[in-house]
């Protein structure tokens, strides 16, 4: 059969040419002519503040690949103006309190006005703006807790703690799953598809929490990586203590607890 079908490619010029030529075609065309990453995405900005603060937060996406800054106005008219006639596809708006409130220490929002003619564009826009904000957020972070003596290193007690916790959850869920399930394969998918995925877009670790809808941030309680990833970032950030990540810590103790007494009862029951 195979000898068959060999003789017939080769009698047939148009077969052979599409097996021969079409996979360095598509290499070439997906390796080189097609990208995911949109570069250069033209901006506008209005300074509301005009403060050091502010021109630096603007340094950072100027120096950024994915924006050219091409200009700034000094009012909202004239960056809607500047959205509607396509002269650019993002505009960044900064609060006149800007500097007053990063120097207190407590969150500030910037305003993001993005074309929605394109919409790969425009999510790509916001994408590439959050992450140049968040970049700027937590150098800002750093050098708040530098000009207040507080120290910025990580408390190794309390990162433990936070590990040890979350090892637990995860050992106590293994442990359910490896009952529950009858094969080896299952065990792997259904811990594929309730911890790994989940973990891995539901903690807050790609994908901001609180720009999520409210039934999958309802959905985020139960994922312990979410409590792991927060209280990461708060004790290497914010050298943050026991005390500040108390939240955490308790919800991720209910989990372990509620996980391992579902996992004691279903190891009971089977060997009933």
């Amino acid at each position: 059969m195979a000898r068959k079908e060999i003789i017939q490619i080769l009698r047939d010029s148009r077969s052979l040419a599409i097996v021969v030529l079409m996979p360095p075609i598509l290499m070439l065309m997906f390796g080189y002519g097609v990208s995911l990453d949109t570069k250069g995405i033209p901006l506008y900005a209005f300074d509301r503040e005009g403060s050091q603060q502010s021109q630096d937060l603007l340094k950072r996406f100027q120096s950024s690949q994915y924006f050219k800054v091409l200009g700034t106005v000094d009012n909202y008219p004239a960056l809607l103006r500047a959205i509607d006639d396509g002269n650019c596809r993002i505009a960044i708006v900064i609060p006149p309190d800007f500097s007053r409130k990063l120097n207190a220490g407590g969150p500030v929002s910037v305003q993001a006005l993005v074309d929605g003619i394109d919409d790969n564009t425009a999510n790509l826009s916001f994408g590439y703006s959050e992450t140049v904000v968040r970049g700027f957020s937590s150098d800002v972070q750093l050098d708040w807790t530098r000009r207040r003596g507080l120290s910025a290193a990580p408390r190794p007690s309390t990162f433990l703690l936070s590990s040890f916790l979350f090892l637990t959850v995860v050992l106590a869920t293994g442990y359910l799953i490896s009952i529950i399930a009858k094969t080896q394969l299952a065990a792997s998918q259904t811990a594929l598809v309730s911890t790994f995925l989940p973990a891995f877009l539901l903690s807050g670790f790609i994908y901001p929490i609180d720009q999520m809808p409210p039934v999958v941030r309802a959905i985020t309680r139960v994922i312990p990586a979410r409590y792991y990833v927060d209280m990461t970032k708060r004790i290497f950030l914010k050298a943050g203590s026991i005390p500040v990540l108390r939240q955490d810590l308790t919800d991720l103790l209910i989990l372990a607890a509620v996980v391992g007494i579902l996992a004691t009862r279903a190891f009971q029951k089977k060997l009933d």
